[in-house]
């Protein structure tokens, strides 16, 4: 959904339960960070005060390949790899640390591409970005397929 140049993500926990969104606003930069009117990116997930609930976008496509997973940081990193078949999740933040128990149950290979500014995406095969390039959205397709070749 786009409203007023805000794009929104619906967020569901891992039992399909809607729990919250994020929203993306292109025009703003990082510097609010979770900031609901002013934040590049804002994530509100909805619940017990006491629990957070986990969440993660692009679970849709965990039964793309039943071997693998691959974990990024952000939705539009998450839709790169989608568009080759690839099961993809974006864990919304720079460590996995609170999915690990999750990741660690299910049975498939665990793979995960982390930007260039420090991610912390957990103990997992990384996936090489090309020389110079700092995240999936500056690749080029081909420089997408060349990641993607090591799976």
């Amino acid at each position: 959904m786009i409203f007023d140049d805000v794009v929104i993500f619906p967020l569901w926990n891992l039992s399909g339960q809607y729990i919250g969104y994020q929203q993306y606003r292109p025009g703003d930069t990082k510097g609010r960070r979770n900031d609901p009117r002013d934040g590049r990116y804002y994530t509100s997930l909805h619940g017990d005060k006491n629990e957070k609930p986990l969440a993660v976008w692009g679970l849709e496509t965990y039964h793309y390949d039943d071997r693998c997973l691959v974990v990024v940081e952000g939705v539009f990193d998450a839709v790169r790899l989608h568009n080759h078949g690839v099961p993809c999740v974006a864990v919304l933040s720079s460590s996995t640390k609170h999915l690990r128990n999750w990741l660690s149950s299910l049975g498939k290979k665990i793979y995960k591409v982390e930007d260039g500014h420090g991610s912390k995406l957990g103990p997992y095969q990384n996936l090489e970005l090309p020389f110079g390039r700092k995240d999936l959205g500056e690749c080029s397709e081909d420089q997408v397929k060349e990641v993607l070749e090591t799976l």
